[in-house]
């Protein structure tokens, strides 16, 4: 298990979490609202049993302005969607940032050390 930011440390808050009967998957990094429901789910966890079946269908996603109205609705969050044709859908992609080929949700990433021991 990880670090939590809501929710309790536990294994059925871990990620990645299955979306659609397990025909995709979810990622996520940072805080979304939370209901005061249900306290001991991770807000990520609680997103994906909410809106699963629409966040895991891929053909309703990418219908003309769906992606944009969940994007509105997560308010600026960054969530990574892996679906079962090995294809990805990355939600508020233009908040990150692509360094080659890989994408990054913050900029955290530029202040941890390299190998060397030098900062980047």
């Amino acid at each position: 298990c990880g670090i939590a930011t809501l929710g309790s440390v536990s294994f059925q808050n871990a990620h990645p979490f299955l979306l659609n009967g397990g025909k995709a998957a979810m990622m996520h990094n940072g805080s979304f609202y939370h209901s005061t429901e249900k306290q001991d789910y991770s807000d990520t966890r609680e997103l994906a049993e909410l809106q699963g079946d629409l966040l895991g269908n891929k053909e309703l996603m990418t219908v003309a302005g769906i992606k944009e109205k969940v994007e509105a609705a997560i308010d600026g969050n960054k969530v990574i969607i892996l679906y079962e044709d090995n294809t990805t859908m990355i939600l508020n992609e233009s908040k990150g940032k692509w360094e080659g080929e890989q994408w990054f949700s913050n900029e955290g990433w530029r202040y941890v050390r390299n190998f060397s021991g030098r900062q980047n």
